[in-house]
């Protein structure tokens, strides 16, 4: 009997999980467009640059570089260290959001009036900050079953997370919680939630699983020292480029107001364009995530074993499937988008940024192929400098543009850089090939 490829098993697994969850995740966004208005889930909005920074410093370059490793260990068969590289990095990116939770609970009022501009949104930073410990060792552990090519388990906890995040936001907003909990923190609570619950689900995966401890085949201190020297230029760079985004994300309320001159409209325009229109538009990404997750250790073991021939077939494969898929997606959404927007969210505005945005579906799924390649290949100054080519366009027309011609010079600033940094990452995978 063949055996079935690792990258194309787990892609599979993960995939028809994100479809699953990201249907539920709709119907949440259908449930609080409707339940606390525009406004409200541009508050909500608002707030995820800071929570994303904070998970950036605490966690995110961590768990890319843990997979590396353990995709490198799992195939030199050293069970020792990969134990040892998970429990070194779920102490170190504990500590860290520890401190970050403590900091951003004490200092929201500080950071919602003087860096966001919004002092509404105070409390859902609060409420926020308690989520950072929970995602912290949830994502250690989802780096480490990712490195070793198992895909079953994040996805569980994918849809887990998902499932208890709406439950427990339809819970609240039917009983008399809602009271006490209405508008946009029903949304964070929510997120609040469902992180706490499947953390807990990751962990008891985790401890079921291993059983016997293994002593590390190499010395602590290289471990270490290899840990650091793979982690910390990726959390670097994810920590400039999360810092960069968030700069993106506070401005274009700010620039908004200063061409409608009203910040009612200018926070509704943002919450339908950032918590409507583009979550609808990355739906079909579902696939080209869950395969660039695969394609990540993979791509680090080919490179490791020497195996170019397999690496460039994968490279082929992956690249001309996500770009036909691109295409056909261009043509739904340029077609259908307006009728989506009305029908199911009953919002004509959303419809129609919808069918603007249909022509960044070929890069828009690439994008996510081409990273995840590059980052394989240990190419993350590459993918850090076209990341940072990428916002910077982005920033030019927020600032420029915006003042000019409203929320149509931010979606233009999205479609250039967006093809930019495709066409970057690209070029560079070229030259590597």
């Amino acid at each position: 009997m063949k055996k079935r490829h690792p990258v194309i098993e787990g892609t599979i697994i993960l995939t028809l999980a994100g479809f699953l969850s990201r249907m539920i995740g709709f119907y949440n966004r259908i449930f609080l467009s409707r339940t606390i208005g525009a406004k409200e889930l541009g508050i909500y909005q608002i707030i995820f640059p800071v929570y994303l920074f904070c998970f950036a410093v605490c966690c995110q370059g961590f768990q890319v570089g843990l997979s590396q490793l353990i995709a490198a260990n799992k195939a030199a068969n050293k069970e020792g260290n990969v134990q040892y590289l998970l429990k070194t990095s779920i102490f170190i990116c504990c500590t860290l959001s520890f401190f970050l939770s403590v900091g951003l609970f004490y200092f929201s009022d500080e950071i919602s009036t003087c860096i966001l501009n919004m002092p509404a949104s105070s409390l859902c930073l609060k409420i926020t900050a308690l989520a950072l410990p929970f995602v912290t060792i949830k994502g250690c552990i989802q780096g480490y079953y990712i490195g070793c090519g198992i895909s079953a388990i994040p996805a569980a906890c994918q849809l887990i997370e998902q499932i208890a995040r709406v439950g427990s936001i339809l819970f609240i907003a039917h009983t008399f919680f809602y009271i006490k909990c209405s508008g946009a923190k029903l949304a964070v609570t929510g997120m609040v939630i469902g992180e706490a619950i499947s953390c807990l689900f990751m962990v008891l995966f985790y401890h079921k699983e291993t059983n016997v401890k293994k002593r590390p085949e190499d010395r602590r201190r290289t471990l270490f020292k290899n840990f650091f020297q793979i982690s910390l230029p990726l959390s670097g760079n994810r920590i400039c480029l999360t810092l960069l985004q968030s700069i993106e994300a506070i401005f274009i309320p700010k620039q908004l107001v200063l061409f409608y001159c009203d910040q009612t409209i200018a926070l509704e325009l943002y919450g339908i364009l950032t918590g409507i229109t583009l979550p609808f538009l990355m739906f079909p990404s579902t696939v080209t995530n869950s395969l660039a997750t695969m394609l990540l250790p993979s791509v680090s073991a080919d490179c490791e074993k020497r195996n170019y021939t397999h690496l460039n077939r994968t490279v082929t494969l992956t690249t001309y499937g996500s770009f036909f898929m691109g295409l056909l997606f261009t043509g739904i959404f340029f077609l259908l988008g307006p009728w989506l927007g009305t029908t199911i969210f009953h919002n004509m505005a959303a419809g129609e940024y919808l069918k603007i945005l249909s022509f960044l579906c070929p890069a828009l799924y690439l994008s996510s192929i081409f990273t995840s390649i590059l980052n394989g290949m240990g190419k993350t100054r590459s993918t850090f400098s076209h990341n940072i080519i990428s916002i910077i366009i982005r920033l030019l027309f927020i600032y420029f543009a915006i003042p000019f011609f409203g929320i149509d010079g931010y979606i233009w600033g999205i479609l250039v850089s967006t093809f930019a940094l495709v066409l970057l990452n690209y070029l560079e995978i070229q030259k590597k090939m």
